[in-house]
């Protein structure tokens, strides 16, 4: 299981966690909130995942279970309040953290996700031998 974790980001570049999903995604009278900064901080705590311990992952999985139990959605994939760019704040996925590579992420790593083409795209800056920063994009459909 690959756990990703985004928020998103306003045209202010200020940082609101699911500033359009708080509105009917989750179960009224659940603290989806609290979760939510929870998991935040965590995943800055452990540099998006590339730091993180075994006791850091099971805790993390354990906060992304309790807050997907409170969605009220049955296929959140083509909810349009997904629709935007976001940033990732944590994953469980090697490629995207850069384990194992030559290069290394500088900076944000941003995805952009369209529910109504089913399409997303990561974008990141990536630094080779310490020399060079290039822009890099990867792009998927979702299913």
């Amino acid at each position: 299981i690959i756990l990703v974790f985004f928020c998103m980001m306003r045209s202010s570049s200020s940082l609101n966690l699911f500033p359009r999903l708080s509105n009917g995604l989750f179960k009224s009278g659940e603290n989806a909130e609290s979760l939510k900064r929870n998991i935040l901080e965590l995943s800055r705590k452990v540099n998006r995942g590339l730091t993180e311990t075994a006791e850091d992952r099971e805790n993390m999985q354990k906060l992304f279970g309790k807050l997907e139990a409170k969605n009220s959605k049955n296929n959140t994939l083509t909810n349009p309040a997904l629709n935007g760019v976001w940033l990732l704040e944590y994953t469980t996925s090697d490629s995207i953290l850069g384990r194992g590579s030559s290069s290394s992420k500088v900076g944000p790593i941003y995805q952009t996700i369209n529910t109504i083409n089913l399409t997303a795209e990561n974008s990141e800056t990536v630094n080779y031998f310490g020399l060079l920063n290039v822009p890099r994009k990867v792009s998927a459909t979702l299913r």
